[in-house]
Parts: structure tokens; sequence; C-alpha cells
């Protein structure tokens, strides 16, 4: 790095590396930064957005070390999983240390050191029966799709279900007691009576 860019990146120099094209990459957030342009550089690495994406990319870092005991969650990537004890945690260096100072963990680990014990992977949210968007593109998600679609398309047809007949109620007898919403009492009787008097009136 010339005497520009190293005067930019200041004291923040390892979080940064040059591309084989030239550019310098923030490890940060991944971003390339020209490298004729070390002032967006220095913009950068003073504003408050790059002390925040540091705090947590040190975290990250810091937690590598606990690996393959705790890792990153596949389901969410902002906690950690313990594939020892099965638990989600916070993604910060104190939750882990509580966790590794607890009992449960204390005795998975005594296990898996002697065998009994292995690794446990983390369940997909799908085994639970979540399907996150984006997700539902393989055989299952299909299916639910099209069941969706077949049930408007036989709504819109005019198919005898029951589910969808009970909300529009009986066309015939518009003075049915139970309005499909809940209306305060006196409102209920206030409406008949305004339709009494309309039909007396006509």
């Amino acid at each position: 790095m010339d005497a520009k860019l190293l005067e930019a990146i200041g004291p923040f120099k390892d979080y940064f590396e040059i591309q084989e094209d030239g550019k310098i990459k923030c490890l940060v957030n991944g971003h390339c930064f020209p490298a004729i342009r070390p002032e967006q550089i220095a913009a950068f690495v003073n504003g408050a957005r790059f002390a925040k994406l540091k705090i947590r990319y040190d975290a990250e870092t810091a937690l590598t070390k606990y690996e393959p005991f705790i890792v990153v969650s596949k389901n969410f990537p902002h906690m950690l999983y313990c594939a020892l004890t099965g638990q989600l945690l916070e993604k910060s260096l104190a939750a882990v240390k509580k966790h590794m100072g607890g009992k449960r963990f204390v005795r998975a680990k005594a296990r898996f050191v002697t065998d009994e014990q292995d690794l446990k992977p983390e369940p997909s949210l799908r085994e639970f029966g979540i399907i996150l968007p984006g997700e539902e593109d393989d055989g299952k998600g299909d299916k639910s799709r099209q069941s969706k679609k077949q049930r408007k398309a036989g709504a819109a047809a005019g198919d005898e279900d029951e589910e969808m007949a009970e909300p529009d109620g009986p066309s015939e007898d518009e003075d049915s007691e139970e309005p499909a919403l809940w209306v305060p009492p006196g409102e209920l009787r206030g409406r008949g009576a305004k339709k009494g008097a309309k039909g007396r009136a006509g």
C-alpha cells in the first residue's frame, strides 16, 4: 500500500486487503474501494457505520475459536448454535462464556470427550414445519402453493366449500340474530329499528 492509503486506513489496516485488480477490500463488510480514492476510505473508516460493523466483525472473529462446539446458526445467522447442547445463543462473547461455564455444557462436553455423545447438527426449520420465504421452491413448497391456487380457483368457480360458505351466511335471511362482525348490542337493535322504519315508509 502506498503512503496515502496507509494514512487513510490508519490503525485499521488489518481490516483491509489488496485485491488482484488493485482495489482495497474491506473485510468488515466486503466492500471494495478504488485505490486511487483514499479520501473515500478515510471517510468510511471514520464513520459510525464502520465502528458498528467493526464491533460485530471482531466478535465473530473471536468466536471462531470456540468451533466446532459453538457455531453460527444456519437458521438464524444473527445467533449462535451450540452443537453439544442444541441451544441457540446470543452472538456475543459474554453469552458464549456464560453458556460454556454452565453445568449442561460441561456435562455434554465430558460425554463428547469420552465418545458417549456426538455433536448435534442444527435441525432445519423445515423439520419443525416452518418454511421461510424463498425456500418454497422445492417439492413441498410447490404443492402448498398449488393447493392455495386450487382453493382460490375453486372459490371463484363457486365450489361448495363449507368453510368458504360460512362467513357469507345465508343470503335470504338478512335479519339474522348474529351479524358476521361483532356489533355492540345497542347498535344491532338500532339497525333493526331503522330497517323496520324504512320498510314501513316504503
